[in-house]
């Protein structure tokens, strides 16, 4: 990815990335944008 390459390892939200599991977001929100993923 190319955040990778811009933002350094030991950067906050670097550490929160891959200490919080946000996975879940996507499912939770999905009913809040149409089948061609643009806001309702």
């Amino acid at each position: 990815m190319i955040y990778e390459k811009l933002i350094p390892a030991d950067h906050l939200l670097c550490k929160l990335a891959t200490a919080v599991d946000l996975s879940f977001v996507s499912e939770t929100v999905s009913d809040c944008y149409c089948p061609d993923k643009r806001l309702r």
